[in-house]
């Protein structure tokens, strides 16, 4: 791409100041609070310097600016971010998903005056950046305007962009206007993630949109679809395991000739990773140690975790059940949180024990003490999995009248823990009543 290039940064969903989840143990978060507590704050600072190092033209904003009720602190570091990017000359647009978070965030005065605020219900549907037409940088949204135009008359650019809501009304106003100096843009909140041959994003017609965005979904991706792009930024920063990866903001740009190339910008101070072990009843633990440095070595090795100050790492180790029993996931972690190959992140290591069953064929129901833990996987399976929810739920009972330990430790799981947790606590449940039995 040439320096005449139009710049435009797209980032989804910010959370501001939300709480990330799913980490690893409280004291290893201790040790990391500063880093965890700004997270989403930093990522959204990152993405401002992104902006302004690479002299974009439009920073443009979809989804959620906060996940709940906005803070003190997502506010100020929010208005500060887009008044700095303002003052520069660049301008700012956000495609609220909901027009009751803007109500929200206006009554607390979140939102600086020249951000444009594209919404089906507000006054604005478009920002058109056009190089020839005389203006200010960065004007405020005009009463009763429909579309925006930013001038960039002091910089070297060529030709229009036109961001717009892809819906009727707008629709219409483009195929009036349209013209091969005009790059079109569409934005949606509708899914992109599968596109058969003669499916669209909107129920009209996409041709004139050579670029598609979509805020929907939290993960990035890019699809070419009959000649044109759609691409879904995803989350600056991930709060959950579901996102593995560095979080990034797409830098999109546009030449003279309307070609279109977008680069990912990563912007995630903590990064989530997910590494899976497989391991027999013959595993010695050295050699489990000695595979998890060699996955994670290959791992550190075939990707760059800039700017990442922080990794959440997850292992999954999957075997059979005998295995949960010398090796807890608690006393794992603490064996693999000394692999730090790199100075310049942590990581967090979490374990994840998840049992599987050997296969081993029992013969009818009643319960048999050499093969308590099978059939506990199997009635834990099956309560999970099965539309027999009433009569996995007799087993499981009468599995725990057999066993008050396990009784006491399935009460006190709570309903969000994932099956193979509770698969683990109640082998190590069963196997401590067979020892004392012992």
């Amino acid at each position: 791409m040439h320096s005449h290039s139009w710049r435009l940064l797209v980032a989804g969903h910010l959370h501001l100041d939300s709480q990330l989840r799913e980490l690893s143990s409280a004291s290893a978060q201790d040790d990391h609070h500063d880093i965890i507590r700004d997270a989403t704050l930093d990522a959204f600072e990152l993405l401002i310097e992104s902006a302004l190092e690479h002299s974009a033209d439009l920073l443009l904003l979809t989804g959620s600016l906060c996940e709940k009720t906005p803070t003190l602190r997502a506010c100020t570091v929010f208005r500060d971010g887009v008044e700095t990017l303002l003052e520069e000359g660049i301008a700012v647009a956000w495609t609220p998903p909901d027009h009751r978070e803007v109500e929200l965030l206006r009554k607390i005065n979140c939102l600086p005056a020249g951000l444009k605020i594209l919404h089906k219900t507000a006054q604005s549907r478009s920002v058109q950046l056009d190089a020839d037409r005389p203006g200010t940088d960065s004007p405020a949204i005009p009463n009763g305007s429909v579309e925006n135009t930013v001038s960039h008359s002091g910089k070297t650019r060529f030709g229009t962009v036109c961001c717009e809501l892809i819906s009727e009304r707008a629709s219409r106003r483009s195929n009036e206007t349209a013209n091969s100096q005009t790059t079109y843009i569409g934005l949606t909140d509708q899914p992109i993630g599968h596109l058969p041959q003669k499916e669209t994003v909107s129920d009209l017609a996409d041709e004139k949109y050579q670029l598609i965005i979509s805020g929907q979904s939290p993960r990035c991706r890019t699809i070419r679809h009959r000649n044109r792009l759609y691409h879904s930024p995803g989350v600056i920063q991930s709060l959950t395991n579901d996102i593995t990866g560095l979080c990034s903001a797409t830098l999109i740009e546009i030449d003279s000739q309307g070609e279109i190339e977008l680069t990912p910008l990563p912007v995630s101070p903590v990064v989530r990773e997910k590494i899976e072990l497989g391991v027999s009843e013959e595993t010695a633990l050295d050699e489990l140690l000695e595979q998890a440095e060699r996955e994670l070595l290959g791992l550190l090795s075939n990707h760059s975790y800039s700017p990442a100050k922080l990794m959440q790492l997850r292992w999954e180790v999957r075997g059979p059940h005998s295995f949960v029993i010398p090796f807890a996931s608690a006393d794992l972690q603490e064996l693999l949180s000394p692999l730090q190959p790199l100075e310049e992140i942590f990581i967090l290591h979490d374990v994840a024990l998840i049992p599987q069953l050997t296969g081993v064929k029992i013969e009818g129901r009643d319960l048999q003490e050499k093969y308590l833990g099978e059939q506990f996987l199997q009635f834990l399976g099956n309560q999970n999995t099965s539309n027999k929810k009433n009569e996995n739920g007799d087993a499981l009972k009468k599995l725990e009248s057999h066993s008050p330990m396990l009784k006491k430790v399935l009460a006190e799981l709570n309903h969000s823990e994932l099956c193979h947790r509770a698969a683990e606590l109640g082998l190590l449940a069963l196997q401590g009543e067979l020892e004392q039995a012992g």
